[in-house]
């Protein structure tokens, strides 16, 4: 049996707005602690790539 919660339309506007910013503010962490925006070539092959050598 399942169970279904209903809620009121400024309730389910205001979980969304919560769980919207919960993940945004997840993968904003994400971003910084790999460093995938840092403006540094982050290998060799970046590197290489970025110099048209192989």
């Amino acid at each position: 049996m399942a169970v279904q919660v209903t809620l009121s339309p400024e309730y389910d506007e205001a979980l969304r707005k919560q769980v919207f910013a919960t993940i945004k503010d997840a993968v904003t962490d994400a971003r910084q602690k790999t460093g995938i925006d840092s403006p540094w070539l982050n290998s060799k092959r970046a590197a290489a790539k970025w110099l048209g050598i192989s």
